[in-house]
């Protein structure tokens, strides 16, 4: 008889134990409360009459939760997520295939993975276990970028083979590695790429962007990269010229939107020149015609003479005065022609990424080479991570 009072005991433990628990939980977003469910344990002695037979005392048989809808409220923030109706949130690793056309011999990148979920990746983890990369011939240099990133985000890689870690930028969210390598040393390598943050950072989602080659590519598609030495402008421009990167050929920048001018500035985060110009040779060479027949017509009318937009003017006038064609983020009082010959256009790393007019010889600079068109590079689904 001992045992039947024990079991009884035991029972309704755990069922203060499962009350216990939906109580502490009563103001935790999205609980399900959980109800417990007792049965009898029947004496051992089959031969037993049912009409006298003593039970064996009581088991907590299953605990179920109940999966009613709750109430939904808003919190305010863009990650938190409700299912109104049936359903459930599948949290965990999930695989979108995919399939993209292979240009030989110039290297892909197929990324499928998406990393998702309710994760603080306070420890490193993998962003792309998966990742491959198809094509032929050798890779010399791959940035990783984390599109949207947090300071407080990190990008690690210990090095693989002849593959070593160059520098992570955590500004722009940029990962730099280098080394002579095959495609399979690479994609090796890619895979043991590693996300971590800390507590401190922003939640939401953040997209990482792999890009082989030094450039990296921006939000219209377009693929940006900064020079390694610097010149004056029209050196600048003809070096850019010359630049291929997978196939495409290469030009000074040409920025026509906020989002394109506030990428080139956070990214690339250096003083360097662009492709705008108001000197009437430049002009007439990007028209391939005469519009102007000396400087002090062309003054003031600024045109792009660079890549696609070669010929397109822009902006119109001196920093007193302006009149913006297209999109133009000069900086205040600028262009102001100082001294009498600033003809061309530089973007400055800090404050926004502004313009400035300067004279093509005056300085040695950095440039921004733009490459516009499809190198077969890009992966068709990037990964993601999810912070909330």
């Amino acid at each position: 008889m001992l045992n039947v009072s024990i079991s009884g005991l035991n029972a309704a433990k755990k069922g203060i134990d499962v009350a216990a628990n939906n109580v502490s939980n009563g103001s935790t977003v999205g609980f399900k409360a959980s109800t417990s469910y007792f049965a009898d344990i029947f004496p051992n002695d089959p031969s037993s009459s049912p009409k006298t037979a003593v039970g064996a005392g009581v088991s907590l048989s299953s605990v179920t939760k109940t999966m009613s809808q709750g109430s939904v409220s808003s919190s305010g923030k863009v990650t938190d997520l409700a299912i109104t109706g049936n359903g459930f949130f599948v949290l965990g690793t999930g695989t979108n295939s995919s399939t993209t056309s292979n240009i030989s011999p110039y290297p892909i990148i197929t990324s499928g993975t998406i990393t998702s979920g309710y994760n603080n990746y306070l420890t490193p983890s993998y962003v792309d276990p998966n990742l491959t990369i198809k094509g032929t011939g050798s890779i010399s240099n791959v940035n990783v970028m984390i599109v949207n990133a947090d300071p407080n985000d990190q990008l690690l890689f210990s090095g693989y083979k002849n593959i070593k870690f160059d520098s992570y930028d955590s500004a722009t969210g940029v990962l730099r590695i280098s080394g002579s390598g095959s495609i399979e040393d690479y994609q090796a390598a890619l895979r043991q790429i590693q996300f971590q943050t800390t507590s401190s950072a922003q939640p939401g989602v953040r997209k990482i962007n792999f890009n082989l080659g030094t450039a990296i590519q921006g939000p219209n598609g377009h693929y940006y990269d900064v020079s390694s030495t610097n010149t004056d402008w029209n050196t600048a421009k003809t070096n850019a010229e010359n630049s291929v990167y997978y196939g495409m050929k290469g030009y000074l920048a040409t920025v026509t939107s906020q989002s394109e001018n506030d990428f080139i500035a956070q990214k690339l985060n250096t003083d360097s020149w662009m492709g705008g110009s108001d000197n009437y040779l430049a002009i007439n060479a990007a028209l391939g015609y005469k519009k102007f027949n000396n400087q002090s017509e062309a003054e003031g009318n600024w045109y792009w003479v660079t890549g696609p937009e070669a010929g397109t003017p822009f902006f119109v006038g001196t920093g007193a005065n302006p009149q913006v064609l297209t999109y133009a983020n000069f900086s205040a009082g600028e262009p102001n022609n100082y001294n009498g010959a600033e003809d061309s256009t530089e973007m400055f790393a800090s404050g926004g990424g502004h313009w400035n007019d300067v004279l093509a010889s005056q300085f040695s600079l950095p440039s921004i080479i733009e490459y516009n068109g499809d190198p077969g590079l890009t992966p068709s689904s990037d990964p993601v991570v999810m912070l909330v």
